[in-house]
């Protein structure tokens, strides 16, 4: 069975890239450009994992992207492997 990714990220060319790497992996990835799309999947309680990706680094930024309902928060610029490791976890 393949697992499925929710990748969210406002850069679109980061966003296909880091999209294809995980295909390339063997996952099915969903991508967005709006984090906010979280709240929405949690409310209709959607558990689709969710990385949320950002150049925001203030502690206030990530608990905002975790409590809308990303599973994990990945600030940028990251190294390939953190996001095999997140994405894995």
């Amino acid at each position: 069975m393949t697992s499925t990714v929710l990748l969210a990220d406002d850069d679109r060319a980061i966003r296909e890239s880091l999209a294809r790497a995980l295909e390339l992996e063997g996952y099915r990835v969903v991508t967005v450009a709006d984090g906010g799309v979280c709240r929405v999947l949690r409310a209709e309680d959607n558990r689709i994992p969710v990385l949320m990706l950002t150049a925001r680094t203030r502690t206030p930024d990530r608990v905002a992207g975790l409590d809308a309902g990303a599973d994990d928060y990945l600030v940028k610029p990251f190294e390939r492997r953190q996001r095999r490791t997140e994405v894995a976890a």
